[in-house]
């Protein structure tokens, strides 16, 4: 009976050589292929030339580099692939062309923030819109996960009580920690709204000026427009879809300004009462960005001005005789409601100089 096993246990060995061996127990495992990523952003303006995405791992030292170029599908949708690395990575959008920039339509370049992403982190050192001041980037993991719900935010704009055509409109993420970033525009149309679908997180509406991407602060006249130059709501959270109140962009009492072209040292500036009011005076040059002076609260109709900036932003500590500056004024209007949406209208500048700066 042993004989027999072991004849049979022989058997089986030998028989073993006549079957052909597994050709994946020894051969190397090829490599996966990496994930393609799709990126798609849709511009809510005409005029776009070129759309394309910036970005690098997270971590990474060095320029960012161009991930993919996006075309249009077609829809106005810019649509692309790119084959990356598993892992997590930064990016913008770079977008060119603004139908409503004037001379600059074919040129004017801006970078936005993914509006159909939630997940942001601070821009890197190395990445084309690192601030001190933490301008965000989007953050994406490959492989690509499912997209997220996105939610309508809804307004309208209006002059004079009525329908306001061609007002550009900007959607901003407006995060904590963050500084406030663009993600996408849109030129309202005869009816005044605007409407961007963006991904769960804070957002704040800027309202413009048509003019405001043609023309420089130094070519609008306020007197002649009668508008604001810019209309910029509180930071909200959107997780579901967002009626904003109507921005009001109307503006007609420029003709109580003063003074409009030069002042001696300390200036009194006159503009209308009854309204709380910033005082707000901008460094020189044909633009104007952030105040180098900001004035406490007043509702009397007037402000005086010592010569002394006052804010992080002024290039000197005080007005440069012969220098032209800008002033302007901000006007809160708080929400109507608890946890509402407010707004801060910020009036057209005039030019103002001095020729004797403060002693």
């Amino acid at each position: 009976m042993r004989l027999a096993v072991s004849l049979v246990l022989l058997a089986a060995c030998s028989g073993s050589h006549d079957v052909a061996p597994d050709a994946s127990a020894d051969a190397p495992v090829a490599d996966a292929a990496p994930p393609t990523t799709t990126f798609a952003y849709k511009p809510g303006w005409d005029g776009v030339v070129s759309v394309s995405v910036v970005g690098a791992p997270v971590g990474a030292s060095g320029p960012w580099a161009t991930l993919a170029a996006l075309t249009d599908d077609g829809s106005g949708t810019f649509t692309g692939t790119a084959t990356l690395a598993p892992g997590d990575y930064d990016y913008l959008f770079q977008i060119i062309g603004d139908a409503d920039a004037g001379a600059k339509a074919m040129t004017l370049a801006r970078y936005a923030i993914d509006p159909t992403t939630a997940d942001f982190e601070p821009c890197p050192m190395d990445s084309p819109s690192y601030s001190a001041e933490m301008n965000p980037c989007s953050k994406l993991a490959v492989p690509q996960g499912s997209a997220p719900t996105l939610y309508h935010i809804t307004g309208k704009v209006t002059v004079q009580g009525a329908a306001g055509d061609g007002f550009l409109v900007l959607v901003e993420r407006d995060e904590m920690d963050t500084h406030h970033y663009f993600a996408n525009r849109a030129t309202t149309g005869t009816d005044g709204s605007y409407d961007f679908a963006v991904a769960s997180g804070s957002y704040r509406i800027q309202v413009q000026h048509p003019a405001y991407e043609a023309k420089t602060d130094k070519q609008l006249v306020p007197k002649m427009l009668d508008q604001m130059r810019r209309d910029i709501s509180s930071a909200f959270p959107v997780a579901d879809a967002v009626a904003v109140p109507d921005a009001a962009m109307s503006y007609m009492t420029y003709n109580t300004f003063a003074p409009l072209t030069s002042g001696t040292l300390p200036t009194t500036f006159t503009f209308p009462a009854a309204t709380a009011t910033h005082l707000d005076i901008y460094g020189d040059g044909n633009e104007i960005g952030d105040p180098w002076f900001n004035s406490a609260i007043t509702s009397t109709g007037s402000m005086t001005f010592d010569g002394t900036f006052n804010t992080g932003k002024a290039m000197d500590p005080k007005v440069v005789a012969g220098t032209q500056y800008w002033w302007g004024l901000e006007l809160p209007q708080p929400p109507s409601q608890s946890g509402g949406i407010g707004w801060t209208h910020q009036t057209m500048v005039f030019p103002i100089s001095w020729a004797v700066g403060p002693s």
